[in-house]
């Protein structure tokens, strides 16, 4: 009988031990193997943005778009999606930045947001002039931005979710974190199910704004990856299941980035506002 036993939970760890290394071994294949490159529209921009007079341009590990006439006093940290290039965000960041806000958008070892979800902190230290700082996230990078603003909301001005929401783990029902959440919706302003169903993580006073007929996608500009399976692994879905969550956009890119730059600066505008108004007289 104890040798059964002992046998059997054996096996069961053998094959408990078997699941987390295909698991770890996707991940790092995929990481290694998979990762996006921006897209047509993102090549143009990023051709483009060379001869733009009203910003400068930083390349490495973060991909930086800042003002060139003013020094700004607030910027926006974006944690991208899995395995996106930081580069296919550049049209939004450089509409950001032409506004007057530092922008960074963070690399992620092998392109997943949870091997580094407190990343903002290097950024936050790297430029100890900001005042304040927001913080965005898309898809799974918005997952970890939810999660970092759950243990550091304190450091925060605001947190922006992409087309994302925080993780179980990491509610923040009881954050006053100013949050705004952009979500891809129908023609008639209505999310995807799954927004409606993670309600409760976010908190009460949430701002949401839907992006009639965009997509999931067209936050950024990255061709390649794995978002599709990547997705049907993490929710559990077979290729029919995911499929049938999916909706293809009706705006173009280009129309999806101007809402998404037109309701990043009214946010910005009113939560700096809001906030120097609060700061007692000195």
């Amino acid at each position: 009988m104890h040798v059964a036993l002992r046998r059997g939970i054996w096996v069961v760890s053998i094959g408990a031990l078997a699941v987390i290394l295909a698991v770890c071994g996707f991940i790092v294949w995929a990481g290694t193997t998979k990762q996006s490159v921006p897209g047509p529209d993102a090549m143009r921009a990023l051709a483009e943005i060379e001869s733009n007079a009203a910003v400068q341009v930083e390349y490495g590990d973060w991909f930086v778009v800042r003002p060139a006439a003013v020094e700004p006093t607030a910027g926006l940290v974006i944690y991208p999606g899995a395995h996106s290039a930081v580069r296919g965000y550049v049209r939004v960041m450089t509409k950001l930045a032409e506004a007057g806000y530092l922008v960074v958008a963070t690399k992620m070892p092998l392109g997943y947001a949870f091997l580094a979800p407190d990343r903002a902190e290097e950024v936050f230290a790297a430029y100890p002039r900001i005042e304040h700082w927001f913080l965005a996230g898309h898809s799974l990078g918005g997952a970890m931005a939810g999660r970092y603003a759950a243990k550091h909301g304190d450091k925060l001005a605001g947190l922006a979710f992409w087309d994302a929401y925080p993780p179980d783990s990491s509610s923040l029902a009881e954050s006053d974190v100013p949050t705004m959440l952009l979500y891809r919706a129908t023609l008639e302003g209505e999310p995807e199910q799954k927004f409606n169903e993670k309600k409760h993580l976010f908190p009460a006073a949430t701002e949401w704004m839907p992006v009639r007929g965009g997509d999931h996608g067209q936050f950024g500009d990255n061709v390649g990856g794995m978002f599709k399976e990547f997705g049907m692994l993490i929710r559990g879905m077979d290729e029919e299941e995911w499929e049938a969550t999916q909706w293809k956009a009706s705006i173009t890119r280009g129309e999806q980035h101007a809402i998404i730059v037109a309701a990043m600066l009214d946010w910005f505008g009113r939560v700096i506002d809001g906030q120097m108004e609060s700061q007692p007289a000195s």
